[in-house]
């Protein structure tokens, strides 16, 4: 299907679209019709980079409802709740306007390709957890160590779904807490994944806190008594 200057679209006929990213099969056309059924979104499209390799990643460009304006990152999160974890595109990018071939079909060469890391000024991980964080992403994603940054996003670093599965893996085996997956979705970049990282650890200290003050106010009786059902 096609835009057509009206506004309307026009339905050319069902072209088999399908692709495979690490053996798994997609359809695009799913991932944008989730896309332009999402608030404020008019058209969408969803284009695969590094085809056939093993870093293969779908990537979505999205164009606004006129007046209105998209945040990408919120796009993306919301894919989660209505698509499988492996069609929720790496990159979402907004544009002003699909650019389009003269037969009004989306011209996919004229695309624009995603841009690796951040145009931001580096600024280095500043916290401990900052800094492990970073040397995970540094061992998934083979990027300098010395090149991610604090306000660097996993997936701009070239990160994809495969590999952000074996983040939240890492992330469990590093700092023994467990994310949801939704969670580096709607936090991929550095600072702000390890600021839930460190609201997780003090959570999880307090709870500790919490049990061995319970503990503490037992009497000897009441130990053995727990001890005896827990045997």
């Amino acid at each position: 299907m096609r835009w057509r200057e009206d506004g309307n679209l026009e339905f050319l006929g069902r072209a088999d679209r399908q692709i495979k990213i690490r053996g798994l099969r997609i359809e695009p056309g799913e991932i944008e019709h989730a896309l332009t059924t999402s608030p404020g979104v008019a058209q969408a499209v969803v284009t695969v980079d590094r085809p056939g390799t093993p870093e293969a990643r779908l990537i979505a460009y999205a164009v606004a409802e006129a007046g209105r304006s998209l945040d990408a990152d919120a796009l993306r999160t919301g894919l989660m709740d209505r698509l499988p974890q492996h069609m929720v595109p790496a990159r979402l990018m907004t544009l002003d306007a699909l650019p389009l071939t003269p037969n009004g079909k989306v011209d996919h060469a004229r695309l624009p390709a995603p841009q690796e890391g951040s145009a931001r000024v580096h600024v280095a991980p500043r916290d401990a957890t900052e800094r492990d964080l970073a040397g995970i992403w540094h061992g998934l994603l083979d990027v300098p160590l010395e090149s991610i940054g604090a306000h660097d996003g996993f997936f701009d670093l070239g990160g994809n779904s495969l590999q952000a599965t074996r983040l939240i893996s890492r992330i469990r085996d590093t700092f023994h807490i467990t994310l949801e997956p939704r969670l580096l979705f709607a936090h991929p970049v550095l600072k702000d994944l390890a600021a839930r990282i460190g609201e997780e650890l003090t959570a999880a200290a307090a709870e500790e806190t919490d049990l061995e003050a319970e503990i503490a106010g037992l009497s000897e009786e009441e130990l053995d008594r727990l001890l005896s059902e827990e045997a």
